[in-house]
């Protein structure tokens, strides 16, 4: 996968802000981590001399003939591929009809993770009624996410009830009364390594699940992953700090005009101060002071999400495979 980054770069130097899972700098941190387990099966769709579109597709050693986005849906909050805006229908096209000749004809997709109503997906289901393929979307998961005011007092009033208003405001009071002179500490402050080992110290410390999610392996991806979205000048790693005390911390990302939410964690010892829900609230802040229009929290459909105002985008599950379309 390694020779594909000039293709990578190329699509991206002139297509919209990317996908920051499409990105090459994600997908081959995922590579390196946990390729072994599969064979890639990336196609690069051309025109002329020029790149169209890039599809990152894998088989997984245990299911060989299955094609699945690479990235690993773990891991991946959006997936679908990339292609020049407009050029979708061809990458779309290029893409099924490489996977009837490679399959003589046997065809099987399981795509996971494509937002609903999306150019790619419209994409693929057009083009697979041309090819005479049985295509089933199916909901799958959501992606809660809000448009964002100019201003935090805007977001307030506009994306939050008056409920959800009153009580963010209240936790606000409350952590200044308690922990004055708190402050939302970047990574470059503390440097980078320091700031993802203590994100993950405190996302491990959020519950038995996210103890259990933090393998080995999914840490050295948190790390790779940090270390290439830092370079690119994407990564918004910043943690809750009061005193010597590390309340919460957020792993996010800004692509374009968009504030990506991946994940949080906070010290359950300081849970009466809500420091996870404010955390990706200051968070917000912040993408707002940025110049962010969008805020968007990602897989799952976790309850504080919907209290800073977020609405679910759906996310469907695509199978592709041998036969006629309904």
């Amino acid at each position: 996968m390694r020779e594909l980054r000039s293709a990578w770069a190329e699509l991206e130097l002139v297509g919209a802000a990317p996908n920051p899972f499409l990105s090459w700098d994600w997908q081959w941190s995922w590579w390196e981590v946990f390729g072994a387990d599969y064979r890639p099966r990336h196609l690069v769709v051309r025109e002329g001399g020029s790149v169209i579109g890039v599809v990152p597709l894998c088989e997984a050693k245990e299911s060989p003939g299955v094609l699945v986005f690479a990235g690993g849906p773990n891991l991946t909050d959006r997936l679908g591929f990339l292609a020049l805006p407009g050029r979708e229908a061809e990458v779309a096209r290029a893409t099924l009809g490489w996977a009837v000749e490679e399959g003589a004809g046997d065809v099987n997709l399981d795509l996971h993770f494509l937002p609903e109503g999306s150019a790619t997906l419209e994409a693929l289901l057009g083009q697979a009624k041309e090819f005479q393929l049985q295509a089933i979307p199916e909901p799958e998961e959501v992606c809660p996410g809000l448009d964002l005011a100019t201003d935090f007092e805007g977001y307030l009033t506009n994306s939050l009830n008056k409920k959800d208003r009153h009580e963010l405001r209240r936790k606000l009071r409350r952590l200044e009364q308690e922990r004055p002179g708190w402050r939302m500490v970047p990574a470059g402050e503390v440097g980078l390594a320091a700031a993802v080992e203590t994100f993950l110290r405190l996302l491990a410390a959020s519950g038995a699940h996210k103890q259990a999610f933090l393998t080995e392996s999914i840490t050295r991806f948190f790390q790779l992953v940090a270390q290439r979205l830092d370079q690119r000048g994407w990564l918004r790693l910043q943690i809750l700090q009061s005193g010597e005390d590390d309340l919460a911390g957020i792993f996010a990302f800004r692509v374009g005009q968009t504030w990506y939410l991946y994940n949080s964690g906070y010290d359950p010892a300081f849970a009466s101060l809500s420091p996870g829900l404010l955390c990706v609230a200051e968070g917000i802040r912040g993408a707002i002071a940025e110049g962010c229009t969008r805020a968007d929290l990602l897989r799952g459909d976790e309850g504080y999400k919907y209290h800073l105002g977020a609405v679910d985008e759906r996310l469907i599950h695509l199978r592709i495979t041998s036969g006629q379309s309904s």
